[in-house]
């Protein structure tokens, strides 16, 4: 087998990654971040979706800024979502942040990470202020 031969064969089956943390309490964006440097070390680009979050904390700022090959998406309000009874607006940016996901191209340099706050994707933030996605 040539090496050529060897190389398509490797292309053909490296695909992205996606990985989703959930959860209460901290540690979700702090995973995702530390898995994302993993794969950014690698040459890999990233993409994290944050559901629930509606605002750049500075750990997404700092990483939007000396980071290139990192993308983060905010799908949510910097508010809360009232548990069993989300609003129709946070509903939306929900769907709106599922179809990010979906729609995002898959290349074999990729890895996708999915950041979500407590039952996902509705259990944090109610009221408008700020909504961004994608």
């Amino acid at each position: 087998m040539t090496t050529d031969a060897i190389e398509e064969t490797l292309a053909k089956y490296n695909r992205g990654l996606i990985m989703v943390f959930t959860g209460d309490g901290k540690g979700k964006t702090t995973a995702a971040l530390g898995q994302a440097l993993r794969a950014l070390g690698h040459g890999k680009k990233v993409m994290i979706i944050q559901f629930m979050k509606g605002r750049k904390y500075g750990e997404v700022l700092c990483a939007e800024q000396c980071l290139p090959n990192l993308t983060v998406r905010l799908c949510g309000l910097d508010s809360f979502v009232m548990r069993g009874n989300p609003a129709p607006v946070d509903v939306e940016l929900a769907r709106q942040g599922l179809d990010l996901a979906r729609n995002a191209s898959f290349p074999t340099s990729t890895t996708w990470l999915s950041s979500t706050r407590s039952m996902w994707p509705w259990t944090s933030g109610s009221s408008l202020s700020r909504a961004s996605c994608p």
